[in-house]
This record gives C-alpha cells, structure tokens and sequence, in this order.
C-alpha cells in the first residue's frame, strides 16, 4: 500500500465521517492502513494518507494497534511543547510543531462503540498529528511562514537527491 506523498492534493482535503457499524470495508483497511505503517517504520496513519477520505486512524505506541473512527478532540491541556514531528507523507524531515501536551479524544471503535481515550504526551501528539491529517492538515501547516518555506527547500532537496 503506498502513502501518498506531499504535495498530492488529496492531503488537503478533509475527510469524511464513517458508519463504523455498517461499514463492510472498515475492517480491511484497518488491517490495510496497519500494514502501511508498520511497514514504513510509523507509529501513526491516517486514511487520507493511502488515498482513502475516512475519517479513520490507527496508532502503536506500546506495541499494541489502536484505531478511532471519526476522532474528536473534545479537551485539550493549556500546557504545550514544541517537539520535531515526521510525517510519511512529508518523508526525510522532521519539524517543530507546537501541540496540546493532553487531550481528550472521543470517537467510535470497530464496531461503532463510543471511545473516550486520554492521551498524554507522545500518544497525545500523535493522534492530534493523526486527526490533523483527517482535516485536511500537515505538518508543513503549522509552520511559521518561514519554517514552512525551510522545511519545503529541505523536503524538495530531499526529493530530488533520491
């Protein structure tokens, strides 16, 4: 399964929401969306970034595959870090991004279950990477005007050495 690379328009474009309950093809692009980012080294993928306009994402942090449909981020922590971030689909950097150290998160399982997950820290970061991407946003995105004129000089230079 290939990820789809910045600056493919389809990262842009803000995904749709899912019946989880109803949904036959749910359960295979799970295991889909979990071979890709396992296979590209990840610990976060959400479906735009295979080309599919779902709101689903899946996670491992603690070597156990988490996946939310149709996240929310209902609370977040006053309290922020800056921390560099990579991405699959902006492969070969890595940038400060500003995030929420806690949050809240509310979305539905498999089988269409209400999930409250309390995340702190780095599973904190990256489900708030994770439903960025299911709205349409990258990290590039949340870049100053210059880090994001950088980081892009750095991405294309990247790109065009391989």
């Amino acid at each position: 399964m290939e990820i789809l690379v910045h600056p493919n328009p389809v990262l842009a474009d803000r995904a749709g929401e899912i019946e989880p309950a109803t949904d036959s093809s749910l359960r295979p692009l799970v295991r889909k969306m979990a071979e890709a980012m396992y296979n590209n080294e990840g610990v976060g993928l959400a479906a735009p970034q295979i080309g599919i306009q779902k709101r689903v994402i899946v996670f491992d942090i603690d070597d156990e595959l988490g996946a939310l449909c149709n996240p929310v981020i209902t609370e977040r922590s006053d309290e922020t870090a800056i921390d560099d971030e990579g991405c699959l689909s902006v492969p070969g950097i890595n940038v400060p991004v500003e995030r929420s150290v806690s949050v809240v998160c509310e979305g539905l399982n498999l089988d269409g279950e209400p999930i409250v997950v309390q995340a702190h820290d780095f599973l904190a970061r990256v489900l708030q990477h994770e439903i960025d991407h299911l709205d349409g946003v990258i990290i590039l995105d949340r870049l100053t005007p210059e880090q994001r004129k950088m980081a892009i000089r750095e991405y294309n230079n990247r790109a065009t050495a391989e």
